[in-house]
């Protein structure tokens, strides 16, 4: 029988050293992991479709799977062997299950199978855990420990993957000893971290750059403020001048005996306006 255990398809073992690939493809590691996860707990769920000629046996379906026994080192696959390539004739295109449908498979399995089995075949930490194993490997255990509590979120679990995990603990010590855990503080302490203890991998959108990009946009912003204030400074000023000055033509004209008569009888409306705006004045007419 085949070497890889919990095989649960009937087919004839083959040597792996008598498998030929008939395509090579460059193959997707996360996709690798997870078969390999797949197949080391719950075995094979489909042989390899092969066709045999002379003593070669040719991959028609099941490259995968092939690559990841290669890594496991099995020594014979379970395969279902045709005599002729003919005979193959594939009534579907396989494709990469996107997130959304693994995660509705997921959901849909939690129905009926415990949650540690489940994220062992799909080779996770936890079905629930939400971060990947790339950045789970850049935190510290400390912070991994207080983001599986709640006490930090997805977004400041990132946030933390900016600087060393030495000035993670550091971070980490401070939030305890202070008893904030939150965004502001994290954020605070990420800003003041010094260079030689930033992540030393190359990130786009550091919290140094949005800093900068910050103290760009309000700079900008107050410049713009300033050269409106400018502007309205020297109008406002001008409107004073040009109202004191009409002010005194207005004394002029009031204050003159045939002028003052005239706009009395002729514009009673106006001469009106201008003794309240003399009286506003403090002039006593």
């Amino acid at each position: 029988m085949s070497d890889i255990e919990k095989t649960t398809v009937e087919g004839e073992d083959v040597p792996i050293i008598s498998l030929v690939p008939v395509k090579k493809r460059k193959c997707d590691p996360r996709a690798l992991k997870k078969l390999r996860a797949s197949i080391e707990y719950s075995g094979l769920i489909e042989p390899l479709l092969v066709c045999s000629k002379n003593n070669d046996f040719f991959i028609l379906d099941g490259y995968l799977r092939y690559i990841v026994f290669l890594e496991m080192g099995v020594e014979t696959v379970p395969c279902h062997i045709l005599d002729s390539m003919d005979l193959y004739t594939p009534n579907r295109q396989v494709n990469n299950v996107s997130p959304i449908q693994e995660r509705r498979m997921i959901r849909k399995a939690l129905e009926t199978i415990p949650e540690k089995e489940i994220a062992k075949a799909f080779g996770m930490i936890s079905v629930t855990h939400k971060l990947s194993l790339i950045i789970l490997n850049q935190l510290h255990p400390d912070i991994v420990q207080y983001y599986d509590s709640g006490t930090i979120s997805k977004v400041h679990a990132r946030e933390l993957t900016f600087v060393s995990k030495e000035r993670q603990k550091e971070i980490f010590n401070l939030m305890k000893e202070m008893n904030d855990f939150s965004a502001e503080f994290i954020r605070s302490q990420i800003l003041k971290t010094p260079s030689n203890q930033r992540s030393k991998t190359k990130k786009l959108n550091t919290p140094w750059e949005k800093r900068y990009r910050t103290r760009a946009t309000l700079s900008k912003k107050l410049t713009a403020v300033e050269k409106n204030y400018d502007y309205y400074s020297m109008t406002f000023k001008q409107y004073s001048t040009d109202l004191i000055k009409l002010s005194i033509y207005i004394r002029q004209i009031v204050n003159d005996p045939d002028v003052g008569s005239y706009i009395k009888e002729k514009f009673p409306k106006e001469f009106m306006l201008f003794r309240r705006v003399l009286k506003n004045e403090g002039d006593d007419i």
